[in-house]
């Protein structure tokens, strides 16, 4: 596992994919936080992301720029 700095207009989901390679992992990223899966995380706010379930979609995103914002 590691930490990241939420950026403007993230949702766990945009921080799973990005992240993660999946969206359901915004399920594990919000318990490990202590938040709802619906929750909003604050710009600048330093969450724990579980480990990459994907690593083909974290590889593209990474080499692409993709920071997915959709809040």
């Amino acid at each position: 596992m590691k930490t990241i700095t939420v950026q403007s207009g993230q949702s766990l989901w945009d921080i799973a994919v990005q992240h993660c390679g999946t969206a359901e992992a915004a399920l594990d990223m919000a318990a490990l936080n202590g938040l709802l899966p619906t929750s909003q995380p604050k710009t600048g706010e330093t969450i724990i992301v579980p480990e990459v379930e994907n690593k083909k979609v974290v590889r593209y995103y990474a080499e692409h720029g993709v920071v997915p914002a959709t809040a």
